[in-house]
């Protein structure tokens, strides 16, 4: 299983499209659409008690606004929906610089193909190359144990940002309808500006997690070209410890993963608040 960007966002959708969460949405859809009512009347009850104004309680600018709002209370979900489906792509595009199961020999069984399956004399020559292999390097055995872990603990910490990101989103998303409804009145505005600030900080927050994932991606393929052609160069068999930086960086590389995760979020952050 793969903790990515399409199995949190499928998760967050099913919790979204939950009849509890449904009901809260529309209930607050109906509170919002009632704030714009609130306003037309407070301005009707202007009109009663100013007895020197002529014009109409309502002009057709407010009528047509109003309208206008309760238009956006309704299908603002929907609008924030469909700007989520964009990231679908955008995650499929950076899939090819993460760290993959197959590339750490952690493939399915029935992910293996015919052509890949090896017979019984195969597999004893792998294993006695893997043998001879360690005994030259006892580190090389520790990569895969390496790469092993770093995969696991990259999926992990991707999956805990985005889900933390999802979870906000969900939040803002139920309180949309009363945001939008605030912005029609002038002293509440700036309740609708602070939470649009923080729906388009967390929702434009995957792209620097995916740009992560790029940067850190290619350093180890960098470094593993390189270490491959240190190991080449020396002979069929590596040098001893020939493979110790990559098992260094592996993990480097997850620290710097989750600072850099931190460090995006709270600059994105500062942007928008």
């Amino acid at each position: 299983m793969n903790f990515n960007y399409e199995f949190i966002f499928n998760a967050y959708n099913e919790l979204l499209a939950s009849q509890s969460i449904f009901v809260i949405i529309t209930g607050l859809k109906v509170v919002g659409v009632c704030v714009v009512t609130i306003v037309w009347y407070g301005k009707y009850l202007d009109y009663i008690g100013d007895k020197e104004n002529k014009t109409s309680p309502l002009s057709p600018k407010d009528l047509i606004t109003g309208f206008l709002f309760i238009i956006a209370i309704s299908v603002y979900d929907q609008i924030l929906y469909a700007l989520d489906l964009l990231w679908g792509a955008v995650e499929a595009f950076y899939k090819d610089f993460q760290v993959q199961p197959k590339d750490i020999g952690l493939q399915a069984p029935d992910e293996i193909t015919e052509e890949e399956a090896k017979g019984w004399q195969d597999t004893l020559k792998d294993m006695a190359y893997l043998v001879i292999r360690t005994l030259k390097d006892p580190t090389y055995p520790l990569v895969y144990a390496a790469k092993a872990i770093a995969w696991f603990v990259d999926l992990m910490i991707f999956a805990v940002f985005v889900a933390e990101r999802f979870f906000f989103m969900g939040i803002l998303r139920i309180l949309g309808g009363i945001a939008i409804a605030f912005s029609y009145h002038p002293k509440l505005q700036k309740w609708f500006w602070n939470w649009l600030g923080a729906y388009t900080a967390i929702w434009l927050l995957i792209i620097p997690y995916f740009l992560v994932n790029a940067f850190t991606g290619i350093i180890y393929e960098r470094a593993q070209v390189i270490l491959d052609d240190t190991a080449a160069s020396s002979g069929l068999l590596p040098t001893p410890g020939v493979y110790s930086p990559l098992i260094i960086l592996i993990f480097f590389l997850i620290w710097l993963k989750f600072k850099l995760y931190k460090g995006s979020r709270e600059i994105v952050n500062k942007i928008f608040n």
